[in-house]
């Protein structure tokens, strides 16, 4: 392989993993679930379910379940993407967590989050610390929230969080969502979880052809 051609393969693939479009975890949206375990018979309308261990792509602690809640199972909020979404409060706080390899480079993790209205629980104080949770990756960051009105929520209402960050070498990495506020069965809800490389900007780029032509030139001139 020439020169030239050995720093064009290298541009190709620090460019391809940075794909904008690359998603990267599985049932981000959790509308694949199995058989309903506990409860009510997710798909039908207003119906909910918890799943000990997790569903497809995600897991929980041992002895944790994860909620999920369909459309239209509260008056005021549905899911921010699908029919369903998961709920960080199920008989008592819990995490649920997905393992993914990454390659070096910088990631964008997103998704979407709403208080609970905690009334039937704690009357005019609705979406106090009882929704807190806190997100990220296991031995990278992890990130708290105060998840009450007070810190601009609003009850029904989705809000994207993101977080971006950088991986140093290739690696399995854990990335996990955590309740963090008090353990009643009321908890804050997550939807559409993604976690996509970020694309190397534009002057990037322009220096990795500016690599290439630098190293055609210098094969010319051998």
């Amino acid at each position: 392989m020439t020169y030239l051609k050995s720093a064009a393969a290298m541009a190709l693939v620090l460019a391809f993993p940075m794909s904008a479009n690359a998603a990267l975890l599985t049932n981000g949206s959790f509308e694949t679930i199995p058989s309903p375990l506990t409860q009510n018979h997710l798909g039908s309308t207003a119906s909910w379910d918890y799943f000990p261990g997790g569903i497809p792509g995600w897991s929980t602690e041992p002895g944790q379940a994860l909620e999920i809640q369909s459309n239209a199972t509260l008056d005021y909020i549905d899911a921010q993407s699908g029919n369903h979404y998961a709920e960080l409060d199920s008989n008592g706080n819990s995490s649920f967590y997905q393992d993914v390899t990454l390659t070096t480079g910088r990631y964008l993790l997103s998704f979407w989050f709403s208080i609970r209205d905690t009334a039937p629980i704690n009357p005019g104080a609705a979406g106090q610390d009882t929704n807190d949770i806190s997100y990220g990756v296991d031995g990278l960051f992890s990130t708290s929230v105060a998840a009450d009105p007070s810190s601009g929520f609003t009850i029904g209402e989705w809000t994207q969080m993101t977080a971006e960050f950088s991986v140093a070498s290739t690696d399995t990495f854990r990335i996990r969502l955590s309740a963090e506020g008090t353990s009643d069965t009321f908890g804050g809800f997550v939807d559409n979880i993604e976690l996509s490389p970020v694309p190397v900007p534009a002057a990037g780029l322009m220096l990795l052809s500016a690599l290439g032509a630098g190293a055609m030139m210098r094969r010319k001139k051998a």
